[in-house]
């Protein structure tokens, strides 16, 4: 049996892929029925339906679910329940179950995360709920706001995210030199992300002219801490010979390294090794991952 989580806000399932067959939960509870679905939508939301578990066709039944999740979560969220807390923060945000209150469900989730709203961590990650629309309608000037108040303080991370801003043209018009500009205040800091998107542009010579030397010494920082893309490009540039000798096993280690931290970049290099190459690679690779933490 799979699990199959998130049949709806308050309902979730286990169902088998091979023969179909479905068990619903509700609240943590068994329903009592089983049925098969058969890979056919329509006969999962009957199930759903008869187990009076809201769907999105139902507007008015998915209201007052919503409604009554809000109101259990207020009670605990009151009680000082964090998870409780986030939940009604973003059910007031969002207008979900309850009136929309965008400053009221900002209070909770500072509650939430333990958090001041002048804290430059909260700041960005309130920025980027912002940035995508997440629970709150999508706003760039209010993310760039957010994002330049942080960075006011040094943070890093907010340079980068400025210059993301910047490379995309949301909210403001598409600058290159400005977003390589906050790429590089953030990489100089430390921020991974802002040097492997300084890699990537120096790489591929995106509004800046190709130099693989350059592009190397930036994604190398960036692989340095584990940022899971760079590990991938490291494989790239060692298997394609930009910037470096072309070097099969080398390509094959970073791309082991890109699997092991979980990007979807990874298992692209085919290397033709023997045992004791892959021996080698693999004791390499063991060796890395033991000095070199997963990033938060």
């Amino acid at each position: 049996m799979g699990t199959q989580g998130g049949c709806a806000r308050r309902g979730s399932g286990r169902i088998c892929y091979q023969c179909g067959q479905l068990e619903i939960f509700k609240n943590g509870s068994p329903l009592p029925f089983h049925g098969v679905i058969r890979g056919k939508p329509e006969s999962l939301n009957g199930l759903l339906k008869t187990a009076h578990i809201p769907l999105a066709d139902d507007p008015a039944a998915l209201n007052e679910s919503y409604a009554k999740e809000a109101k259990a979560a207020l009670e605990k969220a009151e009680k000082g329940d964090a998870k409780a807390q986030d939940v009604i923060a973003r059910f007031l945000m969002s207008g979900r179950g309850v009136k929309k209150d965008e400053a009221e469900g900002i209070k909770w989730l500072c509650k939430s995360s333990g958090s001041l709203p002048d804290d430059p961590d909260f700041q960005i990650r309130l920025g980027k709920m912002y940035r995508r629309g997440e629970d709150v309608d999508r706003n760039y000037a209010e993310a760039m706001r957010l994002f330049q108040k942080a960075a006011a303080t040094g943070s890093a991370d907010a340079q980068y995210q400025i210059g993301e801003l910047y490379d995309s043209g949301e909210g403001v018009a598409q600058d290159p030199a400005e977003a390589i500009k906050r790429f590089r205040q953030a990489g100089d800091a430390g921020n991974a992300d802002a040097q492997f998107s300084i890699g990537v542009t120096y790489a591929q010579g995106r509004d800046v002219t190709e130099d693989y030397t350059e592009a190397l010494k930036w994604l190398r920082k960036a692989a340095d801490q584990c940022q899971p893309e760079a590990l991938a490009w490291m494989a790239t540039m060692y298997e394609k010979g930009w910037g470096v000798t072309k070097d099969p096993i080398e390509a094959y280690f970073w791309d082991r390294l890109a699997v092991a931290y979980g990007t979807t970049y990874g298992e692209r290099v085919s290397a033709q090794l023997t045992p004791e190459q892959l021996g080698a690679v693999d004791k390499r690779v063991a060796d890395w991952i033991s000095t070199h933490p997963q990033r938060p």
